[in-house]
């Protein structure tokens, strides 16, 4: 899980996904950001899936969620009911 900030991934995650080995991995893609529109969501989870690949990861599935606005936590009820609507292959 990552926040889109700026409409892009955050520098911390692009220096994980430099770095990790994700031979043999499964990894799902999750990300919340502030905009209900979840635009560039795809951009991101694009650059995120591209990183994961090039680690030797396989990536299952991708999701955008919103959280909170600026400055504010998302009510707990939000990310529940988004967490909920997710689905896992086999």
């Amino acid at each position: 899980m990552q926040p889109i900030w700026a409409s892009n991934a955050i520098p911390a995650m692009n220096a994980f996904l430099k770095q990790a080995d994700f031979s043999g991995k499964r990894v799902t893609i999750i990300t919340f950001q502030q905009f209900t529109d979840l635009r560039n969501s795809d951009k991101v989870h694009e650059s995120i899936a591209a990183a994961v690949k090039k680690q030797n990861g396989q990536v299952i599935g991708t999701y955008a969620f919103v959280g909170g606005k600026m400055g504010h936590c998302a009510a707990k009820n939000l990310i529940d009911e988004q967490i909920d609507s997710m689905t896992f292959p086999g």
